[in-house]
């Protein structure tokens, strides 16, 4: 009994790891860095508690399916981005319009 709980446990993890993801980039939160540049980042920012000393940056807009090409369009209009980023989360791209925390 307890091993087929474990396992469902398990299986509910790995169902929903990308929505996992997806919640911690999420527009309000912050992430440790922020690109100083409109070159594509190798690294994609760590989330991270906005009340954490290592929050440098607050997620402003994201736009899921949009890249770097897009930054002037989607980021360009919304107040107080500075900065934007590419990731890719289980396979989606998205852009991460980015402001001082």
């Amino acid at each position: 009994m307890l091993f087929v709980l474990c396992a469902g446990v398990v299986g509910l993890f790995f169902a929903f790891r990308g929505k996992i993801v997806d919640v911690a980039y999420a527009e309000g939160n912050c992430v440790d860095s922020m690109p100083t540049s409109t070159t594509v980042q190798s690294v994609a920012p760590n989330p991270v508690p906005c009340t954490s000393s290592k929050a440098v940056g607050k997620i402003l807009k994201v736009a899921d399916g949009k890249t770097l090409a897009d930054t002037d369009t989607i980021c360009g209009a919304v107040s107080g981005a500075t900065s934007s980023v590419q990731i890719t989360i289980s396979g989606t791209t998205k852009l991460l319009c980015l402001g001082p925390k």
